[in-house]
C-alpha cells in the first residue's frame, strides 16, 4: 500500500513538470508580455496618411478577391496641403490599453514637415540626443521626445539641464500643443506637424505604432503694446529706475491671448532733433521671471541714463521699442497700420530721464490703532469700513480702536500685559480720491482708491517708478524681524530692509514687551525702483502710560465744551462760575477748553476727532464736562471713546448740558455706544430725553424753568436773572439780556426713560407770571419733569443735568457740587 501511494505521487509530480514545459498544449511562453496599444481619441487633425487599410503590423489588408482595400480616411499630404489650416493651439486627447497589464506613461513628440523633432512654446525641451529616451523607443521611434520631470524632482534646475531629474514618460493623458504658424522671418505661414504618442506598460514595453495626428496650423500676426508698470509716460519725465510692461493683442478667434515672450530695444535721440545717435540690439524677455516685464535702471544691462547736462537742460529723449512673439512664433510688427493702409502707430513709448526723484513715505493713522484691557471700544465703529481686530471679553467683543491724542499732541493709550499696536504705512500717491470727472487726488487715506502710483516728494510728479523695498526702524534699533537684512547709512544709522511682497508687508504689530509702559518712536521709510530712499522717513511716536487705578486718582478735570459766545457763553463768565462752584475743593482742578474749529482751545483731535483720552482722564477723581451753549451741540458722542473707558474704569462724571442732551443721547444710541447710555442710567432707546423747546430753537422759546428743584437731598437750583418781586433768589441778571426779560429758559432736557436716581425736576412758572407765562397745557406738560440724574454704578457715580449750570444761580450750583464732591472725593 505504501509503495502504491508513492507511486502515485511520482506520477503526479512529472504529469505537472510536463504540463508547465508544454503550457497545457498552448503555443507560446507562459511569462509573455502583450504589448500595449494607444489612439487618439480627438477629432482635429488627419489622423491616416494610408492610401490602404493596414493592420496592426502595418501590412496591407487585401479583399476576397485578393487587392488592397481603400482607406475611406485616407489624405494625401498634398491634399492636406492645399487644405484650410486650423488654428494653431490645439488640445490633444488620447487612450491607451494593456490586455495583460497596466499603463505606466505616455511620451510624446512633434515632428516638422520634413520628420525633425521640434519643440513648441510650452513643450520648450525635448531630448534630441536619446540621453534620457530608453534604448526601446530610440530604437523603434528615434529620439525628439519632449521631456518632464520625474516626480519629486527639483524643478528648480531647467529641463535642459544634464543635472535635472527627467524622462520622456508622463502620466498626462492629453496635452496643448501650440503648433507652429510662422515661417522663419516670423511671419504667418501655414505650417504640417505631426503629433505622436507611445505609451509604456508596467513590464516596460511600448506600444509597437505610434498614434499619431497631422495638422496644418496658421495663426495672424500679433500687435504689441509697450507701457511701464505704472503707465505711459507719453514722452514725459521718469526716474531712473522704471519697469516695462509689454501686452500682447491677437486677433485669433476662441484663445486668450499670451505671448511667447517680448523683444525691445532703447534708443537715444537728440532733443530736439529727433535724430538717432544710439540703440540698443533686440533683448529678449525670455528669461525673465515674467516674460511681460523687464526692469531698467542705471545700474541694469541695459541701463537708463540722464536726458538732462549738468545744468538741467534736456539734451535727448529715451525711446523703447517693443515687438511680441506669440505662440506660433508670428513677430508683431512695430508699426500698426489701418485697413486702410495709413500708419496709426508705434509699439514704443518715449520719455525723458530724470535723476532727482524721491518716494515720501506715509503713516496712515487710519491705520494707527491699539487694542488691551484698557484701549478698546465695544461697539463696531461705523466710521471706517473695515472691521477692526478685536477680542472678546465676557462674551462682549473688545475692537481695537487709534489711539488718542493726549493734552500734550502725543498719540497715547493706556498701557496693558495684553496691548497690542498696529502701525500700517505706505507711499504718497498709493491712495488716491477719484473725482467724477476720473481726477486723481493723492491722499492719505487708505480707505480711499489704491492707485498704487509713486508721486516724487517734492514736485508730486508721477516719475513712473514702483516700491520695492522698506526700511525700519523701532525705538532707535534696526526692527527685529526674522525676513529682510540691514542696511546702514552714511551716518551709520542702521535700518532692516525688507521686500514689500515680504509676510510683513507694510503692517507691523508690536507687543509685550517690546511696548512697555514709555514713549516708543517707529520709523519707516520707502525705498524705489532708482534704489533710492526717502530722504525724510515717515515717524511716528507714541507714549503709553501706565494704568492708575481709582484709588490713586485725585482731582478734578473740567472739559469746557461751550464755544466762546458774548451772548450764550462767554468763556471769562463761563470759567468764573464753574471756578465758584468748586472753590470748596482744594485739590486739584485742571481746566480744557475742547479744541473745536471755530474755538480753538488746549486739547487736541486724533484721526477720529476725538480730544478726550483715558490717559489724561484716568489722573483725576472726577471729570466734568459742560457744553452749556444753547446753539452748539455737545462733542460728548466724538469724545465717547475715551469718556466711557474712563468710567469703564471707576470714574465720576457729571454731564452738563441744555435741551441738545436729548439729541445728544439719540446720537450715543444711534452709534451703539450702548456702555456709556447704561452708565449715565438712560434706557438704550431712540427718545429716552426731550427738549423742552420741541422742534423749536432758539433761547427765547418757553422760557418756563424757573428753577431746578431738588430731589434725594439735593437742594433748589434757581435759574439767574433779577426779579426786584423775589431778590432773595433771584438777586442779580445774567450774562443773557433775553433770559433776564423772560425771566426763565427753554433750553433745558427732560428725561422720559431712566434706570437713575432722579436728583431734579424742572419748576416750572405759574401760568399767572407776568412774564411769558405757559398755558395750562404747557404747565401741564413740563411741570416737575425730571431733569437730573444720579446713577450709582458698581464702581463710579454719573450725573447727567439736562440744563445749563452755567444759567444757574452760581450759590446754588456751588452747594449741589459741594454735594457730589462730598460724594465721589
Amino acid at each position: 500500500m505504501q509503495k502504491k501511494r508513492l507511486t502515485l505521487l511520482v506520477a503526479v509530480v512529472l504529469l505537472a513538470a510536463v504540463m508547465s514545459f508544454a503550457g497545457c498544449g498552448k503555443s507560446g511562453s507562459k511569462f509573455a508580455n502583450s504589448a500595449p496599444t494607444i489612439k487618439i481619441t480627438s477629432y482635429e487633425g488627419v489622423d491616416t496618411m494610408n492610401q490602404f487599410v493596414l493592420d496592426d503590423d502595418g501590412n496591407q489588408i487585401l479583399d476576397d478577391q485578393g487587392n488592397p482595400i481603400p482607406n475611406p480616411f485616407y489624405q494625401s499630404l498634398a491634399d492636406l496641403e492645399t487644405s484650410t489650416p486650423i488654428l494653431f493651439q490645439q488640445s490633444i486627447y488620447w487612450h491607451a490599453t494593456d490586455t495583460d497589464g497596466s499603463i505606466e506613461g505616455y511620451a510624446f513628440r512633434l515632428l516638422d514637415e520634413s520628420g525633425n523633432p521640434i519643440s513648441t512654446p510650452g513643450n520648450r525641451f525635448l531630448d534630441g540626443t536619446g540621453a534620457v529616451t530608453p534604448d526601446n523607443v530610440a530604437n523603434k521611434f528615434g529620439v525628439g521626445w519632449i521631456l518632464h520631470y520625474n516626480l519629486g524632482a527639483n524643478q528648480n534646475i531647467p529641463l535642459d539641464s544634464p543635472d535635472a531629474n527627467r524622462t520622456i514618460w508622463s502620466s498626462k493623458k492629453y496635452v496643448t500643443i501650440n503648433f507652429p504658424g510662422a515661417d522663419a522671418n516670423g511671419n504667418p505661414s501655414p505650417r504640417i506637424s505631426r503629433f505622436e504618442v507611445i505609451a509604456k506598460d508596467n513590464r516596460g514595453d511600448i506600444t509597437q505604432q505610434a498614434a499619431f495626428r497631422v495638422f496644418k496650423t496658421s495663426s495672424a500676426k500679433p500687435t504689441c503694446t509697450v507701457t511701464t508698470t505704472k503707465g505711459n509716460p507719453d514722452g514725459g519725465q521718469v526716474g531712473t529706475g522704471i519697469r516695462l510692461s509689454f501686452s500682447l493683442q491677437d486677433p485669433d478667434p476662441f484663445l486668450q491671448a499670451t505671448a511667447w515672450y517680448y523683444e525691445f530695444k532703447v534708443r537715444k535721440f537728440t532733443y530736439p532733433g529727433n535724430q538717432m545717435i544710439s540703440t540698443t540690439d533686440w533683448i529678449s524677455t525670455s528669461s525673465q521671471p515674467k516674460i511681460n516685464q523687464y526692469l531698467l535702471t542705471k545700474y541694469t544691462t541695459p541701463s537708463l541714463s540722464s536726458d538732462y547736462d549738468s545744468a538741467g537742460q534736456q539734451v535727448t529723449y529715451t525711446e523703447v521699442l517693443g515687438r511680441v512673439f506669440d505662440l506660433a512664433g508670428i513677430v508683431s510688427d512695430t508699426l500698426v497700420y489701418n485697413e486702410q493702409g495709413q500708419l496709426i502707430g508705434k509699439s514704443t513709448i518715449t520719455f525723458a530721464v530724470k535723476e532727482g526723484f524721491h518716494p515720501r513715505t506715509d503713516i496712515y493713522p487710519q491705520k494707527f490703532y491699539s487694542l488691551g484691557d484698557y484701549h478698546f471700544i465695544d461697539y463696531n465703529d461705523e466710521s471706517t469700513p473695515e472691521i477692526l481686530p478685536f477680542t472678546i471679553i465676557g462674551g462682549v467683543q473688545r475692537f481695537a480702536t487709534p489711539l488718542f491724542k493726549n493734552f500734550e499732541n502725543e498719540y497715547t493709550a493706556v498701557h496693558s500685559s495684553n496691548i497690542k499696536v498696529w502701525v500700517r504705512w505706505g507711499w504718497w500717491g498709493e491712495y488716491a480720491r477719484v473725482t467724477t470727472g476720473g481726477q486723481e487726488i493723492p491722499v492719505t487715506d487708505p480707505y480711499e482708491r489704491k492707485v498704487d502710483k509713486v508721486l516724487d516728494a517734492t514736485t508730486n510728479r508721477n516719475y513712473y517708478s514702483e516700491i520695492t523695498h522698506f526700511d525700519i526702524r523701532f525705538n532707535g534699533e534696526p526692527y527685529n524681524f526674522v525676513g529682510g537684512y540691514i542696511v546702514t547709512d552714511n551716518d551709520n544709522k542702521r535700518w532692516r530692509r525688507v521686500p514689500t511682497n515680504s509676510p510683513l508687508g507694510q503692517t507691523v504689530v508690536l507687543t509685550n514687551p517690546l511696548i512697555y509702559p514709555g514713549t516708543h518712536t517707529f520709523e519707516v521709510r520707502c525705498v524705489d525702483l532708482q534704489d533710492e530712499v526717502d530722504p525724510n522717513p515717515a515717524v511716528i511716536q507714541f507714549k503709553l502710560e501706565s494704568y492708575i487705578p481709582p484709588a490713586s486718582r485725585s482731582g478734578i478735570l473740567i472739559i469746557d465744551d461751550d464755544q466762546n459766545n458774548a451772548t450764550y457763553a462767554p468763556d471769562d463768565v463761563v470759567q468764573e462760575k464753574y471756578e465758584y462752584m468748586l472753590s470748596g475743593y482744594n485739590g486739584t482742578k485742571t481746566f480744557k477748553i475742547r479744541n473745536a474749529e471755530s474755538n480753538p482751545g488746549n486739547t487736541f483731535a486724533d484721526v477720529r476727532g476725538r480730544n478726550l483720552s483715558l490717559s489724561d482722564l484716568q489722573h483725576y477723581k472726577m471729570v466734568i464736562h459742560h457744553s452749556d451753549h444753547p446753539s452748539n451741540s455737545s462733542t460728548l458722542p466724538r469724545d465717547h471713546d475715551g469718556i466711557t473707558m474712563y468710567i469703564q474704569n471707576g470714574g465720576n462724571l457729571l454731564l452738563s448740558g441744555t435741551h441738545l442732551v436729548s439729541s445728544m443721547l439719540d446720537a450715543v444710541v444711534t452709534a451703539s455706544q450702548r456702555t456709556l447710555i447704561s452708565n449715565l442710567g438712560i434706557n438704550y432707546a431712540l427718545g429716552s430725553a426731550s427738549s423742552v423747546l420741541g422742534s423749536a430753537t432758539g433761547i427765547q422759546i418757553n422760557p418756563f424753568m424757573q428753577k431746578a428743584v431738588g430731589q434725594a437731598g439735593f437742594s433748589d437750583l434757581y435759574t439767574q436773572y433779577f426779579d426786584e418781586d423775589d431778590p432773595t433768589n433771584y438777586p442779580e441778571a445774567t450774562f443773557n439780556s433775553v433770559v433776564n426779560a423772560r425771566k426763565g429758559i427753554g433750553i433745558v432736557t427732560y428725561f422720559n426713560n431712566y434706570t437713575a436716581e432722579p436728583i431734579y425736576r424742572l419748576g416750572c412758572k405759574p401760568t399767572s407770571y407776568y412774564s411769558y407765562p405757559p398755558t395750562q397745557a404747557q404747565y401741564d406738560l413740563f411741570n416737575n419733569k425730571v431733569i437730573g440724574l444720579r446713577q450709582v454704578n458698581p464702581n463710579n457715580r454719573c450725573y447727567l443735568l439736562g440744563f445749563p449750570l452755567t444759567y444757574m444761580h452760581k450759590n446754588n450750583a456751588k452747594l449741589m457740587m459741594d454735594k457730589i464732591l462730598g460724594e465721589v472725593m
